[in-house]
């Protein structure tokens, strides 16, 4: 893991660029999965940047919270100038730096601290893991019954190809990860949305732990 933060903190200038055009639709899906109301925390796990926020407090509510959490100082520093950039309100968005395969106590603190369970929102992590059905089976024990959960991965290819390996060189993972499947294991009304692109796949997956 400790690769895989230095490689975002080096990229952490530019990972904006693409302005997030081939993930939007796909973004969207993932939070509209997190069924968000009025009141609700919403805990953006890996917020790199923070290109949810604005989405999640939207979803929330006034009286709402949204926690980003990260382990790249980096990209938090990032997300902090999004904030201001696009004037969000600052007072409902927490940040936290945690590298959750070194701090588990810390990663379980932020699941249960709010009043109701959880709105998680994991996006394009999973497949830098190659232990990711461990990573996720952490972050489930850790999370309070009745949280819900959703997840952007992708692009998914099936084999590495020529592309696959570019798009894994930029993301530091391993895009032939079926990062998909471990929440098809543990969650209850589990539900997977594909979003085609060129040769490969942008994956929506969603459930609740019971």
């Amino acid at each position: 893991m400790t690769r895989v933060l230095a490689h975002y903190d080096r990229w952490a200038p530019i990972i904006d660029v693409n302005r997030d055009w081939p993930y939007r639709r796909a973004r969207q899906a993932a939070i509209d999965e997190l069924q968000l109301s009025a009141g609700d925390t919403a805990i953006d796990l890996f917020c790199g940047t923070g290109v949810n926020f604005e989405p999640l407090l939207r979803g929330v509510g006034p009286q709402g919270q949204v926690i980003g959490v990260d382990g790249s100082g980096a990209m938090l520093r990032r997300a902090e100038q999004r904030i201001r950039r696009q004037g969000l309100d600052g007072s409902r968005i927490e940040l936290h730096r945690v590298d959750i395969t070194r701090d588990q106590v810390r990663l379980g603190e932020i699941l249960r601290g709010p009043d109701r369970p959880p709105k998680l929102l994991i996006s394009l992590a999973l497949s830098c893991f190659a232990d990711y059905d461990r990573v996720f089976g952490d972050v489930y024990d850790r999370m309070p019954g009745g949280s819900r959960v959703a997840i952007l991965e992708g692009p998914y290819f099936e084999r590495r190809s020529l592309a696959c390996r570019f798009v894994d060189w930029i993301g530091a993972a391993d895009c032939t990860r079926r990062t998909w499947e471990p929440l098809e294991r543990r969650l209850a009304g589990y539900r997977r949305i594909d979003f085609p692109l060129h040769f490969s796949t942008l994956i929506v997956a969603s459930g609740t732990k019971a």
